[in-house]
């Protein structure tokens, strides 16, 4: 079961109405708790803004994915992974909104754009103003 909370002081408590029914169907006494900070669906959008202007603007990707696909790479943001063969292959890891919280997302964010910057031959700040066109 998953809840959002909302932490006020030193005080958690339920941000829906949904999560205050889903609290009361847990039974007193001791839970284990797993804090995460959700990710934020904007910010999100906003990176594949910026891919999809990075895209427009260069002939050296056809689509965002290949773009996104080519900085994972870069960054090394991979993983190994091995086949049924016994051989290894390395593959770009996901940036699911399951997969990476918001602290780990805007890092990968922010290596992704400075890499974008630097492609185009611009400022990450000129990038990020530009992309709104994107969007």
């Amino acid at each position: 079961m998953n809840l959002i909370l909302l932490k006020q002081g030193d005080k958690l408590s339920p941000a829906f109405s949904s999560d205050l029914d889903n609290l009361r169907k847990i039974k007193d006494g001791m839970i284990k708790v797993s804090i995460r900070r959700p990710r934020n669906l904007l910010h999100h959008r906003k990176l594949f803004a910026i891919l999809n202007c990075v895209v427009a603007n260069s002939d050296k990707w056809p689509t965002t994915a290949d773009l996104l696909i080519a900085i994972k790479y870069n960054l090394q943001y991979v993983e190994k992974v091995k086949l049924i063969d016994g051989r290894f292959v390395i593959v770009p890891r996901s940036i699911d909104f399951e997969t990476l919280d918001q602290h780990s997302f805007e890092e990968f964010y922010n290596r992704a754009v400075t890499l974008c910057a630097v492609e185009l031959g611009c400022t990450f700040q000129e990038l990020e103003n530009n992309s709104a066109d994107f969007m």
